[in-house]
């Protein structure tokens, strides 16, 4: 039996994460830790699906919550804190679970021989502010001791995610608000990344590298509230210019030009026919 270990498993990507692993591999066990009871009383009663309550950034709570399997065969790093303008607010915070959390996770893998794959973020690239500075920092952490880090860029769907904010003003008449006209962002499906995560696990190759999905595309904001708009039949809509929030950039990277080829969000920027398609399968 395969037995894998996420953190963050009540967050977003870990749900789909979780439900990728059951559906795909019959014989997997999953043990799922997060620091909240409620979200996970909340998730899907399954007998290869073993929930504990654990903070990575504390290692003795760690150490009880997982120290005592014997078997880990891969851990899947998902636990962060996420939000842009939230955390530039609360930068120790950002350090203690993005950074520390990630070093205990690191030395847990190291004790028990477990492979690691990070899901790390594009704002760890050039970071302008404390999200991308910690997940830059946890991804040296993990690359340095020869794990494997996947970078991708914004959720379809996630908590926080512009999308839903965008389907609830559009079919309420309200206003979109609007960062930046020009903006650009990359995006991708959670059952993607899902898959991707999985994938690069397999790999026998890559140690110590970073991995980034295919078919990730990128688009302006205001052209992803006009897709949207056409997908739900709303013809009249509005936007609602509030400024770019703290620690915000206009474009966003995926990879540097030091990976290997410098990779951004205004230069990837896909078809509107494209992202029709791709919008459809969500929405």
């Amino acid at each position: 039996m395969k037995k894998y270990l996420i953190t963050g498993v009540t967050g977003t990507m870990g749900q789909a994460l979780t439900k990728t692993i059951l559906e795909k591999i019959p014989n997997a066990y999953i043990v799922g830790i997060s620091r909240d009871e409620q979200k996970q009383r909340a998730l899907p009663v399954h007998d290869r699906l073993e929930l504990r309550l654990a903070d990575i950034r504390n290692r003795s709570s760690l150490q009880r919550a997982i120290g005592r399997e014997s078997i880990i065969d891969c851990v899947f790093h998902l636990a962060a804190l996420k939000c842009v303008d939230t955390l530039e607010e609360n930068v120790s915070e950002a350090i203690a679970t993005n950074v520390y959390g990630t070093q205990n996770i690191v030395d847990f893998c190291d004790d028990f021989g477990c492979d690691l794959v990070m899901a790390s973020t594009d704002k760890a690239c050039y970071p302008v502010n404390a999200y991308g500075a910690t997940k830059a920092l946890a991804e040296k952490l993990v690359l340095s001791n020869d794990y494997k880090v996947c970078r991708y860029g914004n959720v379809i769907g996630s908590r926080g995610s512009f999308i839903p904010q965008i389907v609830k003003c559009l079919k309420e008449g309200i206003p979109v608000p609007i960062t930046h006209k020009d903006m650009t962002r990359f995006w991708i499906k959670t059952e993607d990344v899902a898959k991707f995560l999985l994938d690069v696990s397999a790999y026998d190759e890559g140690f110590g590298k970073v991995f980034i999905p295919q078919g990730m595309f990128s688009c302006h904001v205001t052209v992803l509230v006009k897709a949207i708009a056409e997908i739900l039949g709303v013809e009249k809509y509005t936007f609602k210019p509030v400024g770019i929030r703290p620690g915000e950039k206009i474009h966003e990277t995926l990879r540097t030009s030091e990976e290997g080829g410098l990779l951004t969000s205004e230069t990837a920027l896909c078809t509107y026919s494209h992202l029709i398609e791709y919008l459809k399968g969500v929405l």
